[in-house]
C-alpha cells in the first residue's frame, strides 16, 4: 500500500499533499507510521458497527436498480431517434456489454460495503471505504474534521440506518469521506465522539 499524510496547515499548495511512503508492507504500516509522527497514538481501541445486516444486498440493490433505469432512458432515446440500431446483432452485443457491467457493479458494490470500518480512539478516528477496487483508510484527528452530514431515503431510515459522509479539511479545501448503510447507533456514537470525545 502507499500512505500520503495530508498537511492541511501548509502554506504552499505543492505541499498540500505529501507521500510518506510510496510503497510499503501492510503488516509494517503502524510501525512506521508511530516512528515518523510519534505524537500520534494509532491503535484504535473503540471499533463501532460500520454497517447493517445485508447493507451488500442493499447496496447491489440499489445501483443495479439505478443503471437499469439509466439504460432504459438510453434504449427509449436509442429507439425513437435510431431505429435502425435494434438489428439483432447489435441487441445481442448491448446484452453481453450489460451483463460484464452489472457482474463488475455487482462487485464493485459489495466490496465497497464489506471493506467499511469505522473506529476511534481518544484524538482521532479511523475509516476504511473502498474506492472501486482500490481499499482506502484514513487516519483523521478529531479537529480536522469540519462536519459531518447524514443522508437517506425513508427505505433508509426504516432499517436503522444511515449515509454518513465526513468532511475533512484538505488543504484549502475540503475531502468528502463517504460511508453507506451505517447503523443509527454507530452515527450517534460518531457525533458524541466529535463534541465530547471519549
Amino acid at each position: 500500500m502507499s500512505v500520503n499524510v495530508l498537511l492541511s496547515a501548509s502554506q504552499d499548495e505543492k505541499d498540500a499533499q505529501t507521500v510518506l511512503i510510496p510503497v510499503a508492507s501492510i503488516d509494517k504500516i503502524m510501525t512506521t507510521l508511530k516512528k515518523v509522527l510519534t505524537s500520534i497514538d494509532f491503535d484504535v481501541d473503540h471499533w463501532q458497527v460500520s454497517n447493517i445486516d445485508k447493507a451488500a444486498w442493499y447496496q447491489v440493490r440499489f445501483s443495479v436498480l439505478r443503471n437499469i433505469f439509466i439504460m432504459t432512458l438510453v434504449i427509449s432515446v436509442v429507439m425513437f431517434y435510431f431505429p435502425s440500431i435494434l438489428q439483432r446483432s447489435y441487441m445481442l452485443l448491448f446484452f453481453i456489454i450489460m451483463m460484464v457491467i452489472t457482474a463488475i457493479l455487482i462487485l464493485k458494490n459489495t466490496l465497497t460495503i464489506t471493506d467499511q470500518k469505522l473506529g476511534f480512539n481518544q484524538e482521532l478516528v479511523y475509516i476504511q471505504r473502498s474506492n472501486g477496487f482500490s481499499k482506502e483508510g484514513y487516519y483523521i484527528r478529531r479537529d480536522k474534521i469540519q462536519g459531518v452530514r447524514e443522508s437517506g431515503f425513508i427505505t433508509v431510515f426504516r432499517k436503522k440506518a444511515l449515509h454518513l459522509d465526513v468532511i475533512v479539511r484538505d488543504g484549502n479545501g475540503h475531502h468528502i469521506i463517504h460511508l453507506r448503510y451505517v447503523p443509527q447507533s454507530t452515527v450517534n456514537h460518531f457525533k458524541q465522539w466529535m463534541n465530547t470525545g471519549l
